[in-house]
Protein backbone atom coordinates (compact mmCIF):
# COMPACT_ATOMS: atom_id res chain seq x y z
CA UNK A 1 0.00 0.00 0.00
CA UNK A 2 1.51 3.30 -1.15
CA UNK A 3 0.36 6.90 -1.40
CA UNK A 4 -0.03 8.15 -4.97
CA UNK A 5 -0.26 11.87 -5.67
CA UNK A 6 0.25 14.26 -8.59
CA UNK A 7 3.65 15.83 -9.17
CA UNK A 8 3.85 19.60 -8.69
CA UNK A 9 6.84 21.50 -10.05
CA UNK A 10 7.38 23.65 -6.96
CA UNK A 11 7.91 20.60 -4.72
CA UNK A 12 11.32 18.86 -4.99
CA UNK A 13 11.26 15.09 -5.46
CA UNK A 14 13.28 14.66 -2.27
CA UNK A 15 10.52 16.46 -0.35
CA UNK A 16 7.93 14.01 -1.65
CA UNK A 17 10.12 11.14 -0.48
CA UNK A 18 10.68 12.73 2.93
CA UNK A 19 6.90 12.81 3.40
CA UNK A 20 6.37 9.19 2.29
CA UNK A 21 5.13 9.79 -1.27
CA UNK A 22 6.87 7.10 -3.29
CA UNK A 23 4.49 7.16 -6.27
CA UNK A 24 3.62 10.20 -8.40
CA UNK A 25 1.56 10.85 -11.50
CA UNK A 26 2.78 13.08 -14.34
CA UNK A 27 0.75 14.84 -17.00
CA UNK A 28 1.25 16.03 -20.58
CA UNK A 29 -0.53 18.93 -22.38
CA UNK A 30 -2.05 16.68 -25.07
CA UNK A 31 -2.35 13.36 -23.29
CA UNK A 32 -3.83 14.51 -19.97
CA UNK A 33 -6.80 16.35 -18.52
CA UNK A 34 -7.17 18.04 -15.10
CA UNK A 35 -3.42 18.68 -15.17
CA UNK A 36 -1.69 20.62 -12.42
CA UNK A 37 1.72 21.02 -14.06
CA UNK A 38 1.81 19.44 -17.54
CA UNK A 39 5.25 18.46 -18.81
CA UNK A 40 6.81 17.86 -22.20
CA UNK A 41 8.19 14.41 -23.01
CA UNK A 42 11.71 15.81 -22.53
CA UNK A 43 10.81 17.24 -19.11
CA UNK A 44 9.26 13.93 -18.08
CA UNK A 45 12.36 12.02 -19.14
CA UNK A 46 14.65 14.34 -17.16
CA UNK A 47 12.52 13.93 -14.03
CA UNK A 48 12.38 10.13 -13.82
CA UNK A 49 14.27 8.41 -11.04
CA UNK A 50 14.09 4.76 -9.89
CA UNK A 51 13.46 5.85 -6.29
CA UNK A 52 9.89 6.90 -7.17
CA UNK A 53 7.15 5.03 -9.05
CA UNK A 54 6.17 7.43 -11.86
CA UNK A 55 2.92 7.03 -13.79
CA UNK A 56 1.96 9.11 -16.81
CA UNK A 57 -1.73 10.03 -16.94
CA UNK A 58 -3.10 9.46 -20.44
CA UNK A 59 -6.52 10.09 -18.97
CA UNK A 60 -8.59 11.69 -21.71
CA UNK A 61 -10.67 10.27 -24.54
CA UNK A 62 -9.29 10.64 -28.04
CA UNK A 63 -11.11 11.19 -31.32
CA UNK A 64 -10.20 9.99 -34.78
CA UNK A 65 -8.49 13.22 -35.99
CA UNK A 66 -6.21 13.01 -32.92
CA UNK A 67 -5.08 9.39 -33.35
CA UNK A 68 -1.96 10.13 -35.38
CA UNK A 69 -0.64 12.60 -32.80
CA UNK A 70 -1.57 10.16 -30.02
CA UNK A 71 0.39 7.32 -31.65
CA UNK A 72 3.42 9.53 -32.33
CA UNK A 73 3.55 10.62 -28.69
CA UNK A 74 3.03 7.11 -27.34
CA UNK A 75 5.95 5.90 -29.45
CA UNK A 76 8.10 8.24 -27.33
CA UNK A 77 6.29 7.45 -24.08
CA UNK A 78 6.83 3.68 -24.26
CA UNK A 79 10.60 4.29 -24.37
CA UNK A 80 10.54 6.06 -21.00
CA UNK A 81 11.40 4.17 -17.78
CA UNK A 82 7.96 4.79 -16.26
CA UNK A 83 6.43 2.48 -13.70
CA UNK A 84 3.25 2.62 -15.75
CA UNK A 85 0.57 4.56 -17.60
CA UNK A 86 -2.88 5.46 -16.27
CA UNK A 87 -5.51 5.42 -19.01
CA UNK A 88 -9.22 6.17 -19.32
CA UNK A 89 -9.76 5.28 -22.99
CA UNK A 90 -9.60 1.58 -23.91
CA UNK A 91 -8.44 2.68 -27.36
CA UNK A 92 -5.17 3.76 -25.71
CA UNK A 93 -4.75 0.19 -24.44
CA UNK A 94 -4.97 -1.09 -28.00
CA UNK A 95 -2.31 1.37 -29.20
CA UNK A 96 -0.02 0.45 -26.31
CA UNK A 97 -0.43 -3.23 -27.17
CA UNK A 98 0.50 -2.49 -30.80
CA UNK A 99 3.64 -0.72 -29.59
CA UNK A 100 4.60 -3.66 -27.36
CA UNK A 101 4.47 -1.67 -24.14
CA UNK A 102 5.65 -3.77 -21.16
CA UNK A 103 4.95 -1.45 -18.22
CA UNK A 104 1.88 -1.37 -15.99
CA UNK A 105 -1.38 -0.08 -17.46
CA UNK A 106 -3.84 1.18 -14.85
CA UNK A 107 -7.44 1.86 -15.87
CA UNK A 108 -9.21 4.81 -14.22
CA UNK A 109 -12.66 5.61 -15.58
CA UNK A 110 -13.76 7.86 -12.69
CA UNK A 111 -17.36 6.66 -12.25
CA UNK A 112 -17.89 3.34 -14.03
CA UNK A 113 -15.53 0.76 -12.50
CA UNK A 114 -18.02 -0.71 -10.04
CA UNK A 115 -18.42 -4.34 -11.12
CA UNK A 116 -16.17 -7.30 -10.24
CA UNK A 117 -17.02 -8.97 -13.55
CA UNK A 118 -16.23 -5.86 -15.61
CA UNK A 119 -12.94 -5.32 -13.82
CA UNK A 120 -11.86 -8.94 -14.23
CA UNK A 121 -12.58 -8.72 -17.98
CA UNK A 122 -10.34 -5.66 -18.25
CA UNK A 123 -7.65 -7.37 -16.18
CA UNK A 124 -7.78 -10.44 -18.40
CA UNK A 125 -7.28 -8.32 -21.52
CA UNK A 126 -4.16 -6.35 -20.79
CA UNK A 127 -5.03 -3.99 -17.93
CA UNK A 128 -2.66 -4.41 -14.95
CA UNK A 129 -4.89 -2.88 -12.28
CA UNK A 130 -7.69 -0.34 -11.80
CA UNK A 131 -8.58 2.67 -9.67
CA UNK A 132 -12.10 2.03 -8.41
CA UNK A 133 -15.01 4.41 -8.99
CA UNK A 134 -15.55 7.22 -6.51
CA UNK A 135 -19.25 6.48 -5.96
CA UNK A 136 -18.60 3.11 -4.30
CA UNK A 137 -18.90 2.72 -0.55
CA UNK A 138 -15.85 1.62 1.41
CA UNK A 139 -17.40 -1.81 2.10
CA UNK A 140 -18.05 -2.26 -1.64
CA UNK A 141 -14.48 -1.31 -2.52
CA UNK A 142 -13.03 -3.70 0.06
CA UNK A 143 -15.24 -6.53 -1.24
CA UNK A 144 -14.28 -5.85 -4.87
CA UNK A 145 -10.62 -5.84 -3.84
CA UNK A 146 -11.04 -9.35 -2.46
CA UNK A 147 -12.73 -10.72 -5.59
CA UNK A 148 -10.75 -9.32 -8.52
CA UNK A 149 -7.68 -11.06 -9.94
CA UNK A 150 -5.17 -8.20 -9.42
CA UNK A 151 -4.57 -5.42 -6.87
CA UNK A 152 -6.82 -2.34 -7.11
CA UNK A 153 -6.41 1.24 -5.93
CA UNK A 154 -8.82 3.81 -4.50
CA UNK A 155 -9.16 7.54 -3.95
CA UNK A 156 -8.19 8.28 -0.35
CA UNK A 157 -7.83 12.00 0.32
CA UNK A 158 -8.73 15.29 -1.39
CA UNK A 159 -11.48 16.94 -3.40
CA UNK A 160 -13.32 14.27 -5.38
CA UNK A 161 -14.14 14.62 -9.08
CA UNK A 162 -17.93 14.56 -9.49
CA UNK A 163 -18.47 15.01 -13.19
CA UNK A 164 -16.68 15.85 -16.40
CA UNK A 165 -17.91 16.99 -19.80
CA UNK A 166 -16.22 17.52 -23.14
CA UNK A 167 -18.26 20.71 -23.54
CA UNK A 168 -16.77 24.09 -22.56
CA UNK A 169 -19.41 24.91 -19.94
CA UNK A 170 -17.60 27.85 -18.34
CA UNK A 171 -17.00 29.41 -21.73
CA UNK A 172 -20.68 29.03 -22.65
CA UNK A 173 -21.80 30.46 -19.31
CA UNK A 174 -19.36 33.33 -19.65
CA UNK A 175 -20.62 34.22 -23.11
CA UNK A 176 -24.21 34.19 -21.86
CA UNK A 177 -23.47 36.17 -18.69
CA UNK A 178 -20.78 38.49 -20.13
CA UNK A 179 -18.14 37.09 -17.77
CA UNK A 180 -14.55 36.08 -18.52
CA UNK A 181 -13.14 32.79 -17.22
CA UNK A 182 -9.51 31.68 -17.40
CA UNK A 183 -8.74 28.21 -18.73
CA UNK A 184 -7.06 25.76 -16.29
CA UNK A 185 -8.12 27.84 -13.29
CA UNK A 186 -10.27 26.40 -10.49
CA UNK A 187 -13.39 28.42 -9.56
CA UNK A 188 -15.61 28.01 -6.50
CA UNK A 189 -19.27 27.42 -7.32
CA UNK A 190 -22.53 27.22 -5.34
CA UNK A 191 -25.95 26.01 -6.40
CA UNK A 192 -28.65 28.67 -6.21
CA UNK A 193 -31.11 26.30 -4.57
CA UNK A 194 -28.49 24.97 -2.11
CA UNK A 195 -26.86 27.95 -0.38
CA UNK A 196 -24.61 25.71 1.75
CA UNK A 197 -23.27 23.77 -1.23
CA UNK A 198 -19.72 24.23 -2.48
CA UNK A 199 -18.10 22.85 -5.63
CA UNK A 200 -15.02 23.63 -7.68
CA UNK A 201 -15.18 23.85 -11.45
CA UNK A 202 -12.35 23.96 -13.96
CA UNK A 203 -12.29 24.16 -17.73
CA UNK A 204 -9.28 23.00 -19.73
CA UNK A 205 -8.59 22.45 -23.42
CA UNK A 206 -10.62 19.24 -23.42
CA UNK A 207 -13.73 20.06 -21.38
CA UNK A 208 -15.14 20.97 -17.98
CA UNK A 209 -14.54 19.22 -14.65
CA UNK A 210 -16.49 19.60 -11.39
CA UNK A 211 -15.11 18.66 -7.94
CA UNK A 212 -16.98 18.35 -4.66
CA UNK A 213 -16.19 21.17 -2.26
CA UNK A 214 -15.55 18.84 0.67
CA UNK A 215 -12.29 16.93 0.92
CA UNK A 216 -12.48 13.18 1.35
CA UNK A 217 -10.53 12.06 4.43
CA UNK A 218 -10.03 8.29 4.54
CA UNK A 219 -7.79 8.14 7.60
CA UNK A 220 -10.41 6.91 10.06
CA UNK A 221 -10.67 3.69 8.01
CA UNK A 222 -6.95 3.28 7.32
CA UNK A 223 -6.87 -0.17 8.95
CA UNK A 224 -9.36 -1.44 6.32
CA UNK A 225 -7.27 -0.29 3.36
CA UNK A 226 -4.22 -2.55 3.57
CA UNK A 227 -5.42 -4.66 0.62
CA UNK A 228 -5.28 -1.78 -1.86
CA UNK A 229 -2.24 -1.08 -4.04
CA UNK A 230 -2.29 2.72 -4.13
CA UNK A 231 -4.22 5.26 -2.07
CA UNK A 232 -4.70 8.36 -4.24
CA UNK A 233 -4.23 11.81 -2.72
CA UNK A 234 -5.52 14.54 -5.05
CA UNK A 235 -3.66 17.82 -4.34
CA UNK A 236 -6.19 20.05 -6.14
CA UNK A 237 -6.81 23.08 -3.85
CA UNK A 238 -4.72 21.44 -1.12
CA UNK A 239 -2.14 23.45 0.87
CA UNK A 240 1.35 21.94 0.77
CA UNK A 241 1.32 21.68 4.57
CA UNK A 242 -1.73 19.42 4.40
CA UNK A 243 -0.24 17.30 1.62
CA UNK A 244 2.88 16.75 3.72
CA UNK A 245 0.90 16.03 6.89
CA UNK A 246 -1.14 13.38 5.08
CA UNK A 247 2.10 11.71 4.04
CA UNK A 248 3.62 11.97 7.51
CA UNK A 249 0.56 10.44 9.18
CA UNK A 250 0.31 7.63 6.62
CA UNK A 251 1.14 4.36 8.35
CA UNK A 252 1.85 6.08 11.67
CA UNK A 253 -1.45 7.50 12.83
CA UNK A 254 -4.65 9.19 11.80
CA UNK A 255 -6.10 12.65 11.24
CA UNK A 256 -9.72 13.23 12.19
CA UNK A 257 -12.00 15.67 10.37
CA UNK A 258 -12.18 17.66 13.60
CA UNK A 259 -8.38 18.04 13.77
CA UNK A 260 -8.22 19.06 10.14
CA UNK A 261 -11.02 21.61 10.55
CA UNK A 262 -9.16 23.22 13.45
CA UNK A 263 -6.01 23.56 11.34
CA UNK A 264 -7.79 24.49 8.10
CA UNK A 265 -11.06 26.22 9.12
CA UNK A 266 -11.89 27.33 5.57
CA UNK A 267 -11.93 23.73 4.25
CA UNK A 268 -14.67 21.14 4.81
CA UNK A 269 -13.87 17.46 5.31
CA UNK A 270 -16.00 14.32 5.07
CA UNK A 271 -15.99 10.60 4.24
CA UNK A 272 -17.41 11.37 0.81
CA UNK A 273 -19.68 8.54 -0.36
CA UNK A 274 -17.87 5.86 1.63
CA UNK A 275 -20.87 5.15 3.89
CA UNK A 276 -23.59 4.98 1.23
CA UNK A 277 -24.13 1.81 -0.76
CA UNK A 278 -24.15 2.26 -4.52
CA UNK A 279 -27.55 0.52 -4.71
CA UNK A 280 -28.98 3.00 -2.22
CA UNK A 281 -27.72 5.89 -4.30
CA UNK A 282 -29.35 4.53 -7.44
CA UNK A 283 -32.66 3.87 -5.71
CA UNK A 284 -32.69 7.42 -4.32
CA UNK A 285 -32.09 8.78 -7.83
Amino acid sequence: MKLLSAYQKHIPLTTYQEHHYHALTLSHPFLSVRSIDPLTIEEIESLLTPEIDFFLRVNRFFFEPELQELKELLVEVVQLPLKGIIISDIGVLMVLKELGYQGEIILEMDTTLTSVNDINVYLANGISSVILARELSLDEMVEIGKQVIAPVSINFFGHQLMSTSRRKLLQAYGEESHLAFTQDKLYAMKEKTRPDSLYFIMEDEYGTHVYHGEMLNGFDSIESLSGFEYLVVDPIQMPDSMLFEVGDKFGYGTISNEELTQKYPSIRFSRGLWDTKTLDKKEEA
